[in-house]
């Protein structure tokens, strides 16, 4: 059972650096795409994207990335 994304497990968590392409904006990792994906404003999205780190992304509602 796997309960910790760390170690050889890292790659499964949404935090990898794994980049995405969407509608020509790359993510450098899915929780980048998954937040951006809550709004339809292309700017929010470009936003997002930029966030230096996934924790940032996550908090785009906060307007704190």
């Amino acid at each position: 059972m796997i309960d910790k994304f760390r170690g050889k497990y890292w790659f499964l968590s949404n935090f990898y650096e794994s980049p995405i392409e969407d509608e020509n904006i790359t993510y450098p990792t899915v929780e980048h795409y998954f937040q951006a994906q809550k709004t339809l404003n292309r700017e929010e999205k470009l936003k997002i994207a930029k966030a230096t780190k996934p924790a940032k992304a996550r908090k785009w509602e906060d307007k704190s990335i």
